[in-house]
């Protein structure tokens, strides 16, 4: 009978304890200079330096967004938008020994301070230029290193595409208007998409057509757009939507299955080292594509 109590009372003890001492968190960017409105996506990673599992109390990982703190050197007023979920539910996180847990997001979904019209789909702010420093901290537990990044003023051409897609984040759609808005939306994300290629905002452009598709359960798309999206950022923040979307058109009026298989085969060898080299594998074997 005590052989059995030791054992139970062992693992009591390690799902109680909870150090922290050994989890590092670190935040990244893919850069540091951006322009406004131009999507700033954050990586979060927490990494558990040490040879024992490690747990965190009441900690909500998928939300570490709520524990970001963003500040300007000309101490503006930063506006904070976030959904937080019952964390409680889950009353204790565990990292495994040297596991990393890394969550990614477009802080411009939850830190702003221009506000733009309420659109369902689409940003619904920005950050206007400045210098900001960002770092994390998980109630005075988990603290990050700092990263700094610039936001500058849009010109030239790029001021077009900015003037362009803010109109269009701000045109009201789903529940708040007709379809024939929500069509104009799509198109003009699709006409700076087809059209900006190297602007700093054909990413999200690309992303936010293939978006406003989905809804309007659209299966129809410029599938030369999503291949030419794929082909330069292979391993985008907004690749998922892009590439399901894509393979979906492939299938119903670019050849069927077959040509499907023949354009993820080709995706695997082309981008081996890549996040859609994992999509495409993930894609042979589910087929999403025929449901």
């Amino acid at each position: 009978m005590f052989k059995f109590i030791i054992p139970v009372l062992a693992g009591m003890i390690l799902f109680l304890y909870d150090s922290y001492a050994e989890i590092i968190v670190k935040l990244s960017l893919d850069k540091h200079e951006y322009l406004e409105a131009e999507a700033i996506i954050v990586n979060v990673s927490f990494f558990n330096n040490s040879s024992t599992i490690d747990s965190i109390k009441y900690f909500p990982i998928e939300e570490s967004y709520s524990y970001l703190i963003l500040t300007s050197s000309d101490n503006r007023e930063i506006l904070v938008s976030f959904f937080t979920s019952d964390f409680i539910k889950v009353p204790y996180r565990k990292i495994k020994p040297h596991e990393e847990l890394i969550r990614t997001f477009d802080l411009l979904e939850f830190r702003s301070d221009v506000k733009l019209r309420y659109s369902t789909l689409g940003k619904r702010a920005y950050l206007s230029s400045g210098n900001f420093t960002l770092r994390y901290d998980y109630r005075n537990i988990l603290k990050s290193n700092e990263i700094e990044f610039t936001i500058s003023k849009p010109v030239g051409a790029e001021l077009q595409v900015f003037i362009s897609i803010v109109e269009a984040y701000q045109i009201q759609d789903i529940s708040f208007t007709s379809i024939d808005s929500i069509l104009l939306k799509r198109d003009m994300y699709h006409e700076i998409a087809e059209n900006n290629e190297n602007s700093v905002n054909w990413e999200e452009a690309v992303y936010r057509y293939n978006e406003e598709s989905k809804w309007l359960k659209v299966d129809s798309i410029d599938t030369s757009v999503n291949k030419k999206f794929i082909e330069k950022y292979p391993n985008s923040y907004f690749l998922p939507l892009v590439f399901k979307k894509l393979c979906k058109a492939i299938y119903l009026y670019g050849g069927g299955e077959s040509e499907v298989e023949n354009y993820l085969n080709y995706l695997m060898f082309k981008h081996q080292n890549c996040n859609i080299y994992t999509m495409a594998v993930e894609e042979k074997t589910t087929k999403t594509y025929l449901k």
